[in-house]
């Protein structure tokens, strides 16, 4: 099998973005819980544009687990030098 030639998220952009620092709804996550990850995204660049925030996981102590899973993610479009917030749900079942 080959590597793919054009991964996800491949392409131009007409502009740059500056991912911050994410903050989660809860700090102390049980079984159940569903938590909401806010993260915020700047248009640093002169024109308007949409980035995609993608959220990876991994499960602790889960040696033969995968590295990370994707579990989440979210379309924001962001005029030029504004900031917006991405807001992502990760359900129950990955805690």
């Amino acid at each position: 099998m080959s590597d793919p030639l054009f991964p996800f998220g491949f392409g131009l952009s007409y502009t740059t973005f500056l991912i911050g620092s994410a903050e989660i709804s809860k700090t102390e996550i049980k079984k159940d819980d569903v938590v909401q990850l806010t993260i915020p995204v700047t248009n640093t660049g002169r024109r308007d544009g949409t980035e995609i925030v993608q959220v990876y996981v991994h499960k602790a102590n889960d040696a033969d687990g995968p590295l990370k899973t994707l579990r989440g993610f979210q379309r924001v479009h962001i005029g030029a030098g504004e900031t917006a917030q991405a807001n992502i749900m990760l359900p129950q079942f990955i805690v």
